[in-house]
This record gives C-alpha cells, sequence and structure tokens, in this order.
C-alpha cells in the first residue's frame, strides 16, 4: 500500500556529514558559461521547490554481500534542475554541467575516492526531470541524505545524486570527466 521507505530506513551510502560544519548558512557556487557568476542560496531553493513524486534510488553498489538492500523509494519534493540552471542564463554555448557537493572522508576508504560530481548534459538533466532535493517523505532532508540540498536524477543510479551540492558550474563540449564518474563508470 505504502511504497516509501522512511527516512530512517533509506539505505545510506555516505557518511560524510560528520565532516559538515554546523551554522554556517549552505551557499551553492554556481559559475562557468553562465551570464555572471554568483551563489545561490538556499532560500532561493525554496521559493523553486515543489513536489517531485515518488523515485526509486539505487546504489550502484547494491550486490550480494550488501544483501541487495541499498534500494529505496522516498516521496521527493525541491527545485527542478533545468529552472535553476535557466536562472543562471547559461551561456548558448554551455552544452553540460558539472555539479559538485561536499565529500571527505576523516580516513582513507579502500572502496571510494573522495570528490563527488558528475557532469551531465543540460538534455540529460532536462530529460531525467533532475531536481535538487530538499525534502524527504515531506521532511526535511537529514544530513545523512545529503541536507541541506541533494540532486535527484531520476532513472539514473545513486552516484550520480549528488549529496550536499555545493557547486553547479556550466561547461562546453569537451569537459573531462570527474573521478567519481571514472570510478564508477565499471558499476553503472
Amino acid at each position: 500500500d505504502n511504497p516509501t521507505i522512511s527516512n530512517e530506513k533509506f539505505y545510506v551510502r555516505t557518511r560524510a556529514s560528520i565532516l559538515l560544519e554546523d551554522g554556517r548558512p549552505w551557499v551553492i557556487r554556481a559559475s562557468g558559461l553562465v551570464r555572471q557568476p554568483r551563489e545561490i542560496h538556499m532560500e532561493e531553493l525554496r521559493r523553486m521547490s515543489k513536489p517531485a513524486g515518488l523515485h526509486l534510488m539505487e546504489c550502484s553498489g547494491n550486490v550480494r554481500f550488501a544483501h541487495f538492500g541499498m534500494l529505496s523509494v522516498a516521496d521527493w519534493a525541491g527545485a527542478p534542475v533545468a529552472d535553476v540552471i535557466d536562472s543562471l542564463k547559461p551561456d548558448s554555448s554551455a552544452s553540460h554541467v558539472l555539479i559538485s557537493g561536499f565529500d571527505r572522508y576523516s580516513y582513507d576508504s579502500p572502496t571510494s575516492t573522495p570528490g563527488a560530481s558528475w557532469i551531465f548534459t543540460l538534455d540529460e538533466l532536462k530529460s531525467s526531470k533532475a531536481f535538487f532535493a530538499l525534502e524527504m517523505n515531506k521532511s526535511p532532508l537529514s544530513k545523512d541524505h545529503g541536507a541541506p540540498v541533494r540532486m535527484v536524477v531520476p532513472g539514473w543510479y545513486g552516484c550520480t545524486c549528488i549529496k550536499w551540492v555545493d557547486e553547479i558550474k556550466l561547461l562546453g563540449e569537451g569537459s573531462l570527466t570527474t573521478s567519481q564518474m571514472r570510478e564508477f563508470a565499471s558499476r553503472t
């Protein structure tokens, strides 16, 4: 009857949130092929936010030793990525978007490289109806789920759903892949 998973039971893959600084206002730096680089404040995203519906998220590492448990559904709300990008007034040569988020570890990870970022084409983000999530199951995101803002890309693996988004950069053709894209290419 209810396909959603409670926020407390929704799978968590990365727990870098313990390293986040509390108390400072969160901003997203927007730069690259835009009319003018600027900061996007959370209040602006809240004004653009709307219900996004039920979406399933699956970790690209959802394998047997994880008991195939890294798969969950939530009812999301957030600001459509296409609307945010349009507000940046991209240059006509902009064809790709780099989305980055806070991602550091207090120790060396044997399975992951620090640095959460992914490059998408503008068409991929628009056709997937990607959004910057601010709510999950009608509650604000928790730190472990990317608070205050996480990108969700419906139909794509969770490794592309960047947590703690802190940068949007508009790029042209020929952009180099990120370390996260190279790491997860074999899984996805």
